[in-house]
């Protein structure tokens, strides 16, 4: 096969697994995963707001000082006390 009828496969097969996952999606190799997603998709990816931000390095700082807690315990001592 010709290396640009490989190109042509390949871009087929990107283009179909995407149509099925529905946008983008992960593929895992030996090195890790990585997400193939379309640059169209991306650039409609609004940028975080400088609140939004705020708010994620509060929750990085708790966790880094070991602030947080198993979220099935907690929802298990929830459902005792509610009786649910």
């Amino acid at each position: 096969m010709s290396p640009q009828a490989v190109a042509e496969s390949t871009r087929a097969d990107l283009r179909n697994a995407y149509a099925k996952a529905q946008g983008p999606f992960t593929v895992s190799d030996e090195q890790g995963d990585f997400i193939v997603m379309r640059a169209s998709d991306y650039d409609g990816e609004p940028p975080l707001t400088e609140g939004e931000i705020r708010v994620l390095e509060k929750g990085y700082a708790q966790a880094l000082r070991g602030e947080t807690r198993d979220a099935f315990e907690s929802l298990a001592e929830i459902r005792a006390i509610y009786g649910l």
